[in-house]
């Protein structure tokens, strides 16, 4: 790989410019014998003349020609990166992309975006609403800054993934269906005779009750799949079936006019994970975020189907 450095590339930019190493010189504040010595540091470490140079006149080769608008888009963008950075390190702005679940967005996400806009008015978010197959490729592919999503198997070597919150699996049913005449946990064998609403198989959800063995015969063949939470919740609030889902996204259906039972042989744990690419480290303002939501997931610690990580400090880190 070329050895070339920063200060390499603003000699070349200003020369070409300026068309002389005198004034190059004076703009960049150093002597004329410098600069000359950065442009020959240059031309040698490329192998190649930039400029013609005469006792009267300096022309970039056509070589050169080509080369500076290329050197002048990569020592912009430089420069606004570091200022970014800066900014960044203070906090001051920046823009954190985030791939979640539908119900986490509602009742974790939202209100630490929220809180975020209070203490950082110059940070911008994007949240991205996703299944667990879209998130962690978003994640992967540097999208998102980070990811919160189920993970139903091992998480990927390119991943580090943290263990947010458990919730307990039971079914969504509307108000007056006879699986919500009662109180307590219904056994699974209870759905048999119903329809089924479910999310597609790439809904981490989906997966995990895919893949249970006492589980996967029963919901193989859902009466109605759809691909989002939302068009779950219609349906199911329309009485065309009854759904399986976590505590915390029947939660966003409370008020559709919907009841939840959580369900028992097996009683099923979902869990979310906080998810990152293992080689990238939080920029300050995910980190902002991070902090406020780890926060705001405190309030579901007396939750009777829901259970926070409590053991993870402001930094997504196990303690």
């Amino acid at each position: 790989m070329l050895n070339v450095t920063i200060r390499q590339l603003r000699a070349f930019i200003l020369v070409s410019r300026e068309r002389s190493f005198t004034r190059a010189a004076a703009r960049l504040h150093v002597s004329a014998s410098a600069l000359t010595v950065s442009i020959r540091d240059l031309e040698a470490e490329i192998g190649l003349r930039l400029f013609d140079r005469s006792t009267r006149s300096v022309e970039a080769t056509p070589q050169a020609i080509a080369f500076l608008p290329i050197a002048e888009r990569l020592l912009d963008e430089l420069d606004r990166a570091l200022e970014d950075l800066h900014s960044f390190a203070e906090r001051q702005k920046g823009s954190v992309t985030v791939s979640a679940a539908a119900s986490f967005i509602v009742f974790v996400l939202a209100p630490a975006i929220a809180e975020l806009a209070q203490i950082y008015p110059n940070i911008t978010v994007r949240v991205v609403e996703d299944t667990t197959e879209g998130t962690t490729s978003r994640v992967l592919s540097g999208e998102a800054d980070f990811g919160v999503t189920t993970l139903w198997r091992t998480a990927d070597d390119a991943f580090t993934a943290i263990p947010l919150l458990q919730d307990r699996y039971g079914i969504l049913a509307p108000l007056g269906h006879p699986l919500t005449r009662g109180d307590g946990p219904l056994d699974w064998s209870a759905l048999l005779p119903y329809p089924i609403v479910s999310l597609g198989p790439e809904a981490g959800i989906r997966a995990q009750l895919d893949h249970h063995p006492k589980l996967r015969s029963l919901l193989a063949r859902p009466t109605y799949e759809v691909s989002n939470v939302a068009a779950l919740q219609a349906l199911v609030s329309r009485s065309a079936g009854i759904s399986v889902v976590p505590a915390l996204m029947a939660r966003q259906a409370g008020d559709r006019a919907m009841a939840f039972r959580p369900l028992i042989r097996p009683s099923l744990q979902r869990e979310i994970f906080l998810v990152r690419a293992r080689r990238r480290n939080f920029a300050p303002a995910a980190q902002a975020l991070v902090s406020l939501m780890l926060e705001t997931l405190r309030m579901f610690a007396s939750d009777e189907y829901i259970s926070p990580n409590l053991a993870i400090d402001r930094k997504g880190r196990i303690a």
